[in-house]
């Protein structure tokens, strides 16, 4: 392993590394028995970066180091905890974490134990990482007859793209210009692309919404809704960078076309309230409770549950994060127990003390 990955703790330094060299997770995982950046990650207890690891390549957390061991089987051996740090001006030390490092990893739902994986070791053969410009500038004026021309020219040119794990593709570019047309054809054409992160942890439709490109994002959504829980960098979905950038209208249309994104869950175990109430995204913050409270599908009861009380890595609700910021407005969101309490107490501190309890 190259050992500056080894030696990665932070996330930005793990995509820097990808950008540099795309083939970097692919080359480890070509190995029958090898210590992963997940294996180094679990015996440090660095729990985000395994989450983003996981997000990235789920393979690893069954991969075996030399020894056997899987990733999950060394944090028990190992007395490295992640230690939590109270809110600033909080009063409250929360200690360490209650649930083991393993714990939190088994509760991801992309972590399963399936039959034996097949691992082959291959040679990979470096593409080159740079896009025609002709094709990059058919993406950005959205010409779908010179992109055809193109394809004439190399029949393979959108699976040369494809083979690389990591990739800025003609849909990213797309995306970033709003052209709708272009990249509906991409989609017919390559499906994989709307999925497919760039070097720097982004899909077409992170692009898209950092590019303000509101009306390509709904039309997206409308064709494919399951978009709305692609992960990007730190496991941040469409759906949660709509919250964290207050697209209300566009929120309601996850919810809609696509109601599991409530349940979704960044690498520090923050949901889409979370995020509303840390960015101060009060509209959006209200939509997500309201839809919460009327859920009608099924298990919504246990759904509506599961979402409100979950909790993050330093072990906050959102109602938790509310009452930290004395954010009365935040707290009457919340279903009317909380409300009670708070109109009970007064203190916002004490009050989401109380609900821990």
């Amino acid at each position: 392993m190259d050992p500056r990955l080894q030696q990665a703790g932070r996330i930005d330094e793990l995509y820097a590394l990808i950008d540099e060299n795309p083939y970097m997770l692919e080359n480890i995982d070509a190995v029958p028995f090898v210590n992963t950046p997940l294996h180094v990650a679990a015996a440090s207890g660095n729990i985000p970066f395994a989450m983003e690891m996981l997000n990235l390549k789920p393979s690893f957390s069954r991969k075996r180091r030399s020894c056997g061991r899987v990733p999950l089987l060394l944090p028990l051996n190992v007395s490295k905890m992640p230690k939590v740090e109270p809110l600033e001006g909080s009063g409250v030390s929360f200690g360490r974490i209650d649930a083991t490092f393993a714990t939190l990893l088994k509760q991801r739902k992309t972590f399963v134990f399936k039959d034996n994986l097949l691992l082959t070791l291959s040679v990979i053969v470096p593409l080159s990482l740079a896009m025609d410009p002709r094709l990059q500038q058919s993406a950005e004026s959205g010409n779908i007859n010179d992109f055809y021309a193109l394809i004439d020219e190399n029949p393979r040119i959108l699976e040369n793209i494809d083979t690389l794990p990591f990739v800025n593709t003609p849909f990213h570019i797309a995306a970033a210009s709003g052209k709708i047309a272009f990249a509906v054809e991409m989609l017919n054409l390559k499906p994989s692309f709307a999925r497919k992160l760039n070097t720097y942890g982004y899909s077409p439709l992170h692009l898209a919404v950092e590019k303000k490109q509101e009306d390509f994002v709904t039309w997206l959504l409308r064709l494919d809704p399951g978009l709305a829980r692609v992960k990007g960098r730190e496991g941040i979905t469409l759906f949660h960078l709509l919250v964290l950038r207050g697209y209300v209208d566009l929120v309601v249309e996850c919810l809609i076309t696509s109601p599991e994104c409530i349940q979704d869950v960044t690498v520090n175990g923050q949901n889409a309230l979370h995020l509303a109430v840390m960015n101060d995204r009060f509209e959006a913050l209200q939509v997500l409770t309201g839809w919460i409270q009327r859920m009608s599908q099924r298990n919504a009861r246990s759904i509506e549950y599961a979402v409100l009380n979950q909790k993050d890595l330093t072990d906050n609700t959102a109602l938790h994060l509310a009452a930290y910021k004395n954010d009365h407005q935040a707290c009457f969101c919340f279903p009317s127990i909380f409300s009670f309490y708070i109109s009970q107490i007064g203190d916002l501190c004490e009050c989401s003390i109380l609900c821990r309890w």
